[in-house]
């Protein structure tokens, strides 16, 4: 699973989001976070995306756009910090950060 966080500048937001498609393309798990509060977790295999969001706990699975390379399940509160924390544990993801603005505080961190 690849975590592609939102970014401020479009450009660069376009290029992440065609490596996070091109991603999930070749079989793969991505975890989008346009906002700290909602993630989005994108899968080709229906049935790996929605075993995953019942293991991070989701109270309901829902898969949006169907047999469509964007088909992705809707993560939030308790079920969005386990899945922020299995990408961090995972040695083979790679980790896109948005840079911070100066006047900007840092994130906090989810405790493990």
């Amino acid at each position: 699973m690849r975590l592609y966080q939102r970014e401020d500048d479009e450009e660069t937001q376009h290029k992440n989001g065609l490596k996070a498609m091109k991603y999930v393309m070749g079989g793969g798990q991505v975890l989008y976070t346009p906002t700290a509060t909602r993630g989005d977790l994108y899968d080709q295999n229906v049935g790996r995306l929605m075993a995953t969001a019942e293991q991070l706990g989701s109270k309901k699975v829902r898969v949006f756009q169907t047999s469509s390379p964007f088909q992705h399940v809707v993560l939030c509160g308790k079920a969005l910090e386990r899945a922020l924390v299995l990408v961090s544990t995972v040695k083979s993801v790679r980790v896109i950060h948005r840079r911070r603005r100066k006047d900007e505080p840092a994130p906090e961190r989810i405790p493990r």
